[in-house]
């Protein structure tokens, strides 16, 4: 957690389910924002949360047969 900055996109599990969200702490709690507004933002303690990666960037290959 530590490493984790607030506002990076992560994989977190809480319980048996894994999301991509963003990662904001407030003291012992966590709040995973949804990209999407029409979802709620998730507020859990922070030892219910595993971090199980931090997006870091996305690489597209554009080929010119594409449109």
């Amino acid at each position: 957690f530590d490493a984790v900055k607030n506002g990076a996109i992560v994989a977190a599990r809480v319980g048996t389910q894994t999301t991509l969200k963003y990662f904001y702490r407030q003291g012992n709690k966590v709040i995973l924002q949804p990209a999407n507004s029409a979802y709620d933002p998730t507020l859990v303690e922070a030892d219910q949360v595993e971090v199980q990666g931090v997006y870091m960037e996305l690489v597209r290959r554009l080929w010119e047969d594409r449109p």
